[in-house]
């Protein structure tokens, strides 16, 4: 799932959101109509149940109230012979205005019927044992009605109503056409298919479709029928809806198929299919655009991110929506014109940190060069003023022999004349190579300032650039934040939020690239912000040695000055004494004490210089130390630069 684009993530929320309602709403109103159907013809079952069992009660109950009538009528008198007309016609006339009533009897307790209209019976015929009789007498003082069966005279379909007499005498009893009632069962359709049927109480058919009158219903369902009064039975395919009429007993059953429902509803259902098909062809056309609309622009700041992430920042962003997602690439814009700035400060920054180390390097190099020659010219007054000693202890010793000869003496006196006016001209030498390398060090003093200034200034950039950083990090954090938000927002809003939920994730994901760009650009700025903190400190302790350097050289050049001063004092002296030769026997005593004087200084003067080409290895040392910080900070700014070199603005 990570490796899918998002324009396919939202393809597929989208396809859920139209198919999964679309579906769920052709189903429900598939099965709705099923259902509505269904309960339709339940209700039309119902009513044609509630017509039948109507009619059978409106045919029957009068046919009772009569029996009645005529059972409290009659008595022993009527069966008289001398009645027999009155019966007769009382029969007959009952007979003419009920034409549905096939035939009106009486059954005698001693064996005789009377009927209109008159049948021939059989001689053995007795009404005392037929179903209709006994059925009568088992039930005396109530009207029975048998279940209905053929009548074998004219092959319709009757029932029995009849009742015993008051006095017992005898069973008065109609037989009563019940034709028109299984047409009118037939007549019954419930739905296009159904039909209604009608079951006598020992569960054979009155009226049935596909069978004949009085056949046995042996279905599954008919227990179910006789477990209650009323009710609905399912079956697979059927649903069967059934009543008991309370004057017969009957049970009217109206049949209705399932079959004729799923039909209907199917037809619904192609109508729905084909407005849910337009209505998702129209989703689908609108869900294209609406993911053009998302994709297109993220696309945009996705390639845009990439060259930025590759050092171009001279992409152009052109984002025309007002939502998130334009607000985002506004704030991408903003990032990356700060960027642009921070990136052409650095770089400025860095070509005046690169110009400085190499003018710092230069000098360096050139005060090496003077330190080598001072420490040059040092070695060589060493080696004079050894010479010096050297003379001066000869002239002692010449003092001490001076009895051995004033030729000896003045000779002694010249040679010492010719190494003072030496050791004065190297001593001038050295003097103003001292002056010469105090300048060049002030020189470097100055150069070390500049560079400190400037490596403190980009410092400073550096903690800028932070600071910026730091914003870039807090957008995204906030980016971030708005992201979760909107995908906190879109959960809640269920299956229609899950959409949202997707591009929200996406945002999120890149607002955490561009924090990880950030703490990258971080990481590098650290590290200059380190690397600038070094160069700080060795360009404060180069600093610091150059300062000590210029004092040493300027007590150098003191010291040169007080050895050129001497030997300048030293030189008419010396020619004094080759002037006054002769009188050299008679002021033995004070060229000795000069000889001694000589000596001190003599003395005095290497050490001087040991001190001085000391102080000048150590001032090679420092500007060796300089060079090689003043190198380091050329790599550096080097390095910084092609860092900064990798971005196009």
């Amino acid at each position: 799932m990570k490796r899918i684009s998002l324009r396919k993530k939202l393809i597929f929320a989208f396809l859920i959101i139209l198919l999964v309602p679309t579906i769920l709403i052709g189903t429900i109103s598939f099965q709705s109509t099923k259902n509505q159907i269904l309960e339709e013809q339940q209700a039309s079952a119902t009513e044609s149940v509630h017509m039948l069992n109507t009619n059978i009660t409106s045919m029957i109950a009068p046919k009772v109230h009569d029996i009645e009538y005529f059972a409290k009528k009659l008595n022993e008198s009527y069966l008289q012979d001398d009645r027999r007309a009155e019966l007769k016609s009382l029969f007959q006339e009952y007979i003419n205005t009920h034409p549905e009533v096939e035939l009106l009897y009486i059954g005698t307790a001693d064996g005789r019927i009377l009927d209109e209209p008159v049948h021939d019976y059989p001689s053995d015929y007795d009404p005392r044992v037929r179903t209709w009789y006994t059925e009568a007498f088992d039930n005396k003082g109530q009207v029975s009605i048998t279940s209905p069966y053929v009548a074998k005279s004219t092959n319709n379909i009757v029932v029995t109503v009849m009742q015993t007499l008051p006095d017992e005498s005898g069973v008065v009893a109609l037989d009563l056409n019940i034709s028109v009632l299984s047409a009118l069962t037939d007549e019954t359709r419930i739905g296009k298919t159904g039909f209604a049927s009608i079951i006598d109480n020992n569960k054979l058919y009155i009226v049935e479709k596909d069978k004949e009158s009085g056949s046995e219903a042996t279905e599954s369902y008919i227990d179910k029928i006789y477990a209650q009064d009323a009710g609905t039975v399912m079956e697979n395919k059927r649903h069967l809806q059934f009543a008991t009429n309370e004057l017969t007993g009957w049970k009217i059953v109206g049949t209705m198929f399932t079959v004729e429902a799923t039909n209907a509803a199917i037809s619904t259902l192609r109508i729905n299919l084909i407005i849910i098909t337009v209505s998702i062809i129209a989703g689908i056309i609108f869900m294209l655009y609406m993911i053009k609309s998302i994709v297109h622009p993220i696309k945009s700041l996705q390639q845009s991110a990439l060259k930025i992430s590759e050092g171009d920042l001279t992409e152009f962003i052109d984002i025309h929506t007002k939502d998130e997602i334009g607000q985002l690439g506004e704030a991408f814009v903003a990032m990356k014109v700060n960027l642009k700035k921070l990136i052409r400060n650095v770089d400025q920054s860095s070509q005046h940190v690169q110009t400085a180390a190499q003018g710092l390097s230069a000098n360096a190099e050139q005060n090496i060069a003077a330190s080598e020659q001072v420490t040059e010219a040092m070695q060589q007054v060493a080696i004079s003023t050894e010479k010096q000693t050297t003379g001066i202890d000869q002239n002692a010793i010449s003092v001490e022999e001076i009895a051995k000869g004033v030729v000896e003496v003045a000779d002694s006196a010249l040679q010492v004349s010719d190494l003072s006016t030496q050791a004065i001209q190297l001593a001038e030498e050295g003097g103003q190579s001292v002056e010469q390398t105090v300048n060049q060090m002030v020189s470097i003093h100055d150069s070390v300032t500049q560079s400190d200034t400037m490596i403190k200034s980009l410092f400073d950039r550096t903690k800028e650039i932070g600071s910026i950083i730091e914003i870039i990090s807090a957008i995204s954090d906030q980016t971030n934040l708005l992201a979760l938000n909107a995908a906190i927002e879109a959960a809640r809003a269920g299956e229609h939020g899950k959409g949202f939920a997707v591009v929200a994730d996406e945002v999120r994901k890149l607002a955490e690239q561009s924090h990880q760009s950030a703490e990258q650009i971080s990481v590098l700025i650290s590290g200059i912000h380190q690397d600038t903190a070094k160069s700080v400190q060795t360009m404060t302790k180069a600093s610091t040695d150059v300062q000590e350097g210029l004092q040493l050289s300027e007590d150098t050049k003191e010291k040169f000055s007080s050895i050129v001063n001497s030997l300048r004092e030293m030189a008419p002296k010396m020619e004094d004494i080759s002037a006054s030769a002769q009188e050299i026997s008679a002021v033995v005593e004070e060229v000795s004490a000069t000889a001694i004087e000589l000596s001190d200084h003599a003395k005095l003067n290497a050490a001087a210089s040991e001190e001085v080409a000391a102080s000048t290895e150590q001032t090679l040392s420092s500007m060796q130390e300089i060079a090689s910080s003043a190198k380091t900070l050329l790599d550096m700014a080097d390095e910084l630069q092609g860092y900064v070199d990798r971005f196009h603005y």
